[in-house]
């Protein structure tokens, strides 16, 4: 395994890290609508009628007739309409995910961070490949909407050949497919992919010339970028390769205090890169937003 096969030669030999990182509501408030409106009808009828007969004898006869009418009529009217209008856009696109390295062939152990990382995620479908019959033909992957590659064991211990499975790769990218990459695809020391996948500048990463086991923490370089969306803490503890940055590539994270390239996407945007240990039989090496940074990349590909 490539994350501790160089451990005891780090101890022996402590070497100087070159730095190889890379060179940054809507509030839709209510309406209120208010009416009062008031009546007030005051009306008052008086009659009095006085009749006085006088003959032999003296009749007096006094009738009185007041008669009051007082009709008020209050009408108050409130009308009070609020309208909040909060539109929320949730990403639902349907993609199918295929993921292939030569771990769980070469150890007999499940590469299942990367399924279990997305398998929540109900618009999602993630497939393993399976080595058995050998590498993928171009037919294979473009069934699929994005290919996830990354290895902690060597890719030409494999059956599916580094060479040759790093040559249909570049085919699927030239054919319209999109790839995201972890850690070991651009190693030095034996792990790397070979195939014109890296020979053509394919990736936003070019190969890496040493690596570090220091514990690293992720700095943002780039936040607005889709990619990095919600993504604030993210840290590694595997062996962190120094993968340079491909000519035009996008760098969006870094790591400290090695300051290696973390994160990228290729010009071509067809490609994410993630110089994270997301393929390990023994457990995860990460700690933060790795299932957010996993599905950001497959969404951001996707549409």
């Amino acid at each position: 395994m490539r994350n501790s096969f160089l451990l005891s030669l780090i101890i022996l030999a402590a070497t100087s890290l070159p730095e190889a990182g890379c060179a940054t509501g809507t509030t839709d408030v209510g309406e209120k609508d208010s009416d009062t409106g008031t009546d007030t009808d005051s009306d008052t009828d008086t009659d009095t009628d006085t009749d006085t007969d006088s003959d032999t004898d003296t009749d007096s006869d006094t009738d009185t007739d007041s008669d009051t009418d007082t009709d008020t009529d209050s009408d108050t009217d409130t009308d009070t309409d609020s309208d909040t209008d909060t539109d929320t856009d949730t990403d639902t696109t349907n993609c199918d995910v295929l993921v292939v390295s030569p771990d769980y062939e070469v150890t007999g152990a499940l590469i299942d961070d990367p399924v279990s990382l997305l398998s929540s995620y109900s618009n999602l479908t993630v497939t393993i490949w399976d080595y058995l019959v050998g590498a993928p033909l171009l037919t294979d992957l473009q069934a699929h909407d994005v290919v996830i590659i990354g290895n902690n064991n060597k890719w030409s211990d494999s059956t599916m050949g580094s060479a040759t499975l790093g040559n249909v790769l570049a085919s699927y990218l030239t054919a319209g497919g999109k790839i995201i990459e972890g850690t070991f695809v651009h190693d030095y020391y034996g792990w790397e992919l070979s195939g014109t996948y890296i020979t053509g500048g394919h990736s936003a990463f070019t190969s890496a010339t040493t690596d570090t086991a220091d514990d690293q923490t992720m700095v943002v370089v780039d936040g607005t970028h889709a990619v990095m969306s919600g993504i604030s803490a993210l840290g590694e503890t595997a062996i962190n390769i120094n993968p340079g940055l491909a000519t035009g590539a996008s760098c969006l994270a870094t790591w400290s205090p090695s300051g290696y390239n973390a994160i990228a996407v290729n010009s071509a945007g067809n490609v994410v890169a993630l110089n994270i240990l997301f393929f390990n039989e023994t457990g995860p090496t990460w700690t933060g937003d790795m299932e957010a940074l996993l599905y950001n990349s497959v969404m951001w590909l996707c549409n």
